[in-house]
């Protein structure tokens, strides 16, 4: 997808602004936000969610509309999905950047493996700790009860 072509367009209708799909050419009608700031896009083609309404009335005065392009979601926070260093790698070519996702994947693959290795120690750990404090009970019982660790009475 080339990011320098227009997907989408707005115009302004009847003071209503509307989104536009140049493949569909289906008009949609946008909603201007309760600030009075921006104006909130329904879902185009453009990926656009927010245009601001004071640039919108000024480009509408000297155009019949506004052409919108492409723009890839933003995604905030760690996402696991994610790459280190995105910005970086899109100046590597193809091949040292299929390099460098399998690198990424092979680290987080064996990252995972720790963790689930480590969540299995812990519960291990765990039950392995209730098992030894009901065999001390199970002796000190036996104990009290003159019960030998064959299972037979003891001889006094």
């Amino acid at each position: 997808m080339d990011e320098m072509t227009p997907m989408s367009y707005l115009i302004k209708e009847d003071d209503t602004f509307y989104v536009v799909d140049y493949a569909t050419e289906e008009k949609k009608p946008c909603v201007i936000t309760k600030d009075g700031i921006c104006i909130k896009m329904p879902k185009n083609d453009a990926n656009r969610t927010f245009f601001n309404l004071k640039n919108a009335e000024k480009q509408l005065e000297t155009s019949d509309h506004i052409d919108l392009v492409y723009r890839a979601s933003r995604q905030y926070g760690p996402k696991s999905d994610r790459l280190p260093n995105e910005k970086v790698i899109a100046y590597l070519s193809e091949e040292e950047q299929a390099e460098y996702k399998a690198i990424i994947d092979r680290a987080r693959a064996r990252m995972n493996e720790d963790k689930s290795k480590n969540v299995d120690v812990d519960k291990l750990q765990a039950k392995l700790e209730k098992a030894k404090a009901m065999y001390e009970r199970l002796l000190k019982m036996a104990e009290e009860t003159g019960i030998n660790a064959d299972g037979g009475e003891e001889n006094a």
